[in-house]
């Protein structure tokens, strides 16, 4: 996330993986990618109302 006059205010890592192979028969070939993006963006947003809450 980058302040109005380009600083960085913020970075955001996430990463998910399937723990197993077993899984797949019961899912989509976007079914990971999906979560995942979910995941990310869910947790983006708690961590941008935290900061925003906080007034930092």
């Amino acid at each position: 996330m980058r302040h109005a006059d380009g600083s960085v205010l913020a970075s955001y890592d996430y990463s998910w993986t399937t723990p197993s192979i077993q899984d797949a028969r019961y899912a989509s070939v976007w079914t990971d990618a999906n979560r995942t993006f979910d995941r990310f963006a869910s947790r983006l947003a708690d961590s941008l109302e935290d900061t925003v809450n906080s007034g930092s």
